[in-house]
């Protein structure tokens, strides 16, 4: 977001590139913290999931409500700097001189009403926050693989959910956006009040506000029949050629992924998992237990299984199915979008991350879409294939899944043949990382400071 840029307001031809002084103006003095690089608490302030990250600002300014982030934008547009967000710290750093950066993190309000089947959450709040929130009231909301995750973020990006078949994305459920735009001035908006902006928000998620709050709708699902099963990974291939044919026959009930793990020899680990190569199979029923086991029944022949913990759960316990790490880590990560999953792109995946690689990625996943999240277009086409994505993570700390969890990761819009997407993805993930720049010398920035999300099926982006 670029603050100095707006019609009929002062407007500054450049932004400096020297400030040997940041004095805490008078306008942004009330706020607490307002941090430089030299003050203490800085580095922690700006701190995020990936630790490969390290994100700088010339100013921090820590917001405790919408009038706070209207503050800093406002002295941000009179002092020549770019705006950027920072909620929970799952998205892309933002870095470079002559940046303001406003942390949502303490906008951690939550209004639940079970009547009406809604919640408004601040900025700051994560899954986990809102979960224990709503399941007193057998509530839920449109939650991803992780609750670590925090709620703007993932769902403005359009929000891929472990039950996402059966519901869709998570930013189809939003009634009200509460954001400060460029000009400095908190506005809320829906579907009918500034709608042009809602929908952009919606998916589009940044480059249009730092957003204070959110309000959506909840769903009456106080449990999921779901869990994981993990094989040996020396039947990586019957396992996924297997997988590659069951997962297209589930209803929309069902959701389902399978990772190729490589676990760490961890003693916190279940010690049939301990340093093993390992096929997950991930699996969500939101319908009756008994049905959702038979659907699942044939998957369980595909190899020798290590371990299972399937069984129904309350929805509270929905990490439990994809197991993501929920502590900081560092991770390079890329995704691309599949339009088919055929047993070239299997035999492709096993090219780069099956047993025989010296050097594979900790994570490779798939993960079926199709049903309630698919767009017009999709549903359409949906008897000749179902969109899948592919997630694909190369780990620089040796943990079990090094990606962000709540299943994000950045993917092309366009969809591709299977076996040629998994061969791009690792083309992508092995070359040179560009740091991204996300203030300095672009007039986007994040607007809700989380997850950098992948693309959505017909548009817009995902979890």
């Amino acid at each position: 977001m670029d603050p100095t840029d707006s019609g009929g307001h002062e407007h500054i031809d450049h932004i400096p590139t020297h400030r040997p002084h940041l004095p805490r103006h008078a306008h942004v003095r009330g706020l607490r913290p307002v941090l430089t690089p030299t003050d203490e608490g800085y580095a922690t302030e700006l701190g995020g999931f990936n630790l490969i990250a390290a994100p700088a600002a010339d100013l921090v300014v820590g917001a405790t409500n919408a009038d706070d982030v209207a503050l800093a934008v406002r002295y941000a547009r009179a002092n020549g700097f770019r705006v950027g967000a920072r909620a929970t710290g799952h998205g892309l750093p933002i870095e470079g001189r002559g940046t303001v950066v406003v942390t949502t993190s303490r906008l951690n309000s939550i209004t639940v009403d079970p009547v009406a089947r809604t919640a408004r959450v601040g900025a700051g709040v994560r899954w986990r926050d809102v979960v224990a929130a709503t399941t007193p009231h057998g509530l839920t909301g449109v939650v991803g693989s992780s609750s670590s995750v925090g709620v703007v973020g993932y769902t403005l990006g359009g929000g891929l959910s472990p039950l996402g078949r059966r519901f869709g994305w998570a930013a189809d459920h939003v009634r009200s956006i509460e954001l400060v735009t460029a000009d400095g001035v908190v506005r809320s908006v829906d579907a009918s009040a500034g709608s042009d902006l809602f929908w952009a928000i919606l998916g589009g998620r940044d480059g249009f506000g730092i957003v204070t709050a959110i309000e959506f709708e909840l769903f009456d699902l106080p449990t999921v029949y779901g869990g994981g099963i993990f094989f040996a990974g020396s039947a990586a291939r019957d396992v996924l050629h297997a997988w590659r044919d069951w997962a297209p026959t589930l209803p929309e009930e069902a959701g389902t992924s399978v990772a190729v793990l490589r676990l760490p020899p961890d003693p916190d680990l279940p010690a049939p998992l301990q340093g093993q190569l390992a096929v997950h199979v991930r699996y969500t029923h939101t319908g009756d237990p008994a049905a959702a086991a038979a659907l699942l029944a044939p998957m369980r022949s595909a190899g020798p299984i290590l371990l299972e913990n399937v069984d129904i759960l309350p929805t509270a316990a929905l990490d439990a199915v994809h197991m993501d790490p929920a502590g900081p880590m560092p991770s390079v990560e890329r995704g691309v979008l599949l339009g088919e999953f055929p047993a070239a792109a299997v035999e492709a995946l096993l090219e780069v991350a099956g047993p025989q690689v010296p050097s594979p990625p900790a994570i490779v996943e798939v993960r079926l879409l199709g049903g309630t999240s698919a767009t017009a277009a999709a549903r359409a086409e949906r008897g000749r294939r179902t969109p899948r994505r592919l997630f694909r993570d190369r780990d620089r700390s040796a943990g079990p899944t090094a990606r962000r969890p709540g299943g994000s990761a950045p993917a092309g819009g366009r969809r591709r043949t299977g076996a040629v997407a998994v061969r791009r993805a690792a083309e992508l993930l092995r070359a040179p990382r560009r740091r991204p720049r996300r203030s300095v010398g672009t007039r986007r920035a994040a607007a809700t400071g989380d997850d950098p999300p992948p693309a959505r099926p017909g548009g817009g982006t995902g979890e």
